[in-house]
């Protein structure tokens, strides 16, 4: 059995739900646009397996697949035994034992969430094999990452959202419109428009129940006025971007003074 045979076997043998996952593609997830302003850390951490939510490339798989329907795509004709002591080893800037591969592994997260940078075949392999070994909580050790902060009033109404069940679209808008960032709340009763500069959140616009239940007969998308360009943002990535204690925690210890032991 060759090594990717040999992932694809454990794969379908696991149960944990995360395999079962929809994966996303990042230019259709606007996480960049909700971290791009914010404070960010260069950085070597642990990352969960699944805190990773979306892949950089898009043309090996099809959309609305889950973790293990992408790992079907992937050939690893070249891969060794090397990669499994690859995937349980500090990742750091190693590069991956196959001969086609480029670069090492590098990770963009904001808050919880986390996309694939470098490495997206690799990664497919990896979190398959390492779900499959270790469970749910299993990690990418030291991995490359760009983490991004997830601002605590965008944590507010993301956790309105969730607790509402709002739908949530986000949209990075013309150079010449108003506002830029956008962050548009939408349910049975409400629609909201949020600006967003990067530092601060202002209510650019708010319809209520009436507006809003003819625009939902009417099956009417509103624009406020604007031509923006929305992405969706799912709750399962919302909620995963709100799960962000495993990077604080460590990020946290990376900005400590190292106290000499002998002090």
């Amino acid at each position: 059995m060759t090594p990717i045979e040999k992932i694809k076997t454990a794969a379908r043998e696991c149960q944990a739900p995360e395999l079962n996952q929809v994966v996303y593609l990042d230019n259709d997830l606007p996480l960049y646009i909700l971290g791009e302003k914010s404070p960010h850390t260069d950085c070597f951490i642990d990352v969960p397996a699944k805190a990773v939510v979306a892949l950089g490339r898009g043309d090996f798989w099809e959309q609305n697949e889950s973790w293990k329907g992408v790992l079907d795509h992937i050939h690893g004709t070249d891969w060794t035994d090397e990669i499994f002591d690859y995937f349980s080893s500090d990742l750091l800037k190693n590069h991956f034992p196959a001969p086609s591969s480029g670069g090492n592994l590098r990770l963009m997260c904001v808050g919880g969430a986390c996309e694939v940078g470098n490495g997206n075949h690799r990664f497919v392999a990896g979190k398959n094999w390492l779900i499959s070994q270790h469970g749910s909580n299993a990690i990418f050790k030291k991995a490359q990452v760009s983490h991004y902060e997830l601002h605590n009033e965008i944590k507010k109404i993301f956790r309105r959202a969730l607790e509402n069940d709002l739908s949530v679209r986000i949209s990075f808008n013309r150079i010449n419109a108003p506002i830029q960032y956008c962050i548009y709340l939408s349910g049975k009763y409400m629609h909201e428009l949020w600006a967003w500069d990067g530092e601060s959140l202002s209510l650019f616009k708010r319809y209520g129940w009436l507006k809003s239940f003819k625009l939902r007969l009417f099956k009417i998308n509103p624009d406020f006025g604007f031509n923006f360009n929305w992405r969706h943002l799912p709750k399962s990535v919302i909620t995963q971007m709100l799960d962000d204690d495993w990077a604080k925690e460590q990020l946290s210890a990376i900005s400590k003074p190292v106290t000499n032991p002998s002090d």
